[in-house]
């Protein structure tokens, strides 16, 4: 089963449920449509942008990226959702590691 998130802007992407499920486990469990605070809206636009990126990659290598990128979320999804210390320090370092895997220089990493 696909679901496919519409709105305005033309960048959206479909997305398989266990997608969902997971970007939902990652900020707290949280249902879709409830209110989320400012950092899970930051972590889970984080999650977002590392898929986006994931998708610019080759073909061959693009499970790769996107395997990382889950794995490193799930890694933190421990993290205590009022630690805000943790979240916001991770948040910087996760937009730092994108920064860097989204150089076009960068083909492939390792799991």
């Amino acid at each position: 089963m696909r679901i496919v998130l519409s709105g305005p802007r033309p960048s959206d992407f479909s997305y398989t449920t266990s997608t969902l499920d997971r970007a939902i486990t990652l900020v707290g469990g949280l249902a879709v449509g409830m209110r989320l605070s400012g950092l899970q809206r930051d972590v889970l636009s984080l999650y977002r942008q590392c898929l986006r990126q994931a998708q610019k990659k080759p073909n061959s290598v693009r499970s790769h990226f996107r395997d990382f990128a889950r794995g490193e979320f799930r890694r933190h999804a421990g993290v205590d959702k009022k630690d805000f210390a943790a979240i916001e320090y991770l948040l910087r370092k996760g937009q730092r590691q994108l920064d860097i895997l989204s150089a076009p220089g960068i083909t492939n990493v390792m799991v």
